[in-house]
Formats: C-alpha cells, structure tokens, sequence
C-alpha cells in the first residue's frame, strides 16, 4: 500500500549515466518540499512526471500541480 509519505527510490546504470526513478506521493506543499529536496540533491537534467490515474480531470489536474512546482525549482 502506498502512504501519502511512500518514497521509492531507484537507480540504474545505462551506459556510463545514472536514471534516479523516485515516487513522491501528497498534496502540493509533501510535493513541494519533496521535488524540492530531490533536484537540490541530484541536479537532474530532466523530471518526468507519471500518474496512474483514470479519471482525466483528476489527470490534468495533478499534472498541473506537478508543472507548477517543477516550474518554480
């Protein structure tokens, strides 16, 4: 079961560069902090955003949210 807290964090070697894959779940402030934290640490060149989510509204939604903060690190 996912918590809103659950953090997954995992890391490959593809060719000579690492791809970090971290889950954050929570509302815009968890997310916030999170996703804050995450870039100050690892610097990455890209965030992908990804949500298994039916609903195409809530979809939108969340990934607005998810722009929002990316936009402002």
């Amino acid at each position: 079961m996912v918590t809103p807290n659950a953090e997954l964090l995992m890391f490959y070697n593809v060719e000579n560069f690492f791809v970090t894959a971290k889950t954050f779940v929570g509302d815009r402030e968890t997310l916030t902090e999170k996703l804050t934290r995450f870039a100050k640490d690892y610097k990455p060149d890209e965030i992908i955003v990804s949500g298994n989510i039916y609903d195409f509204e809530a979809k939108q939604k969340s990934y607005k949210i998810a722009s929002e903060i990316i936009k402002s690190l």
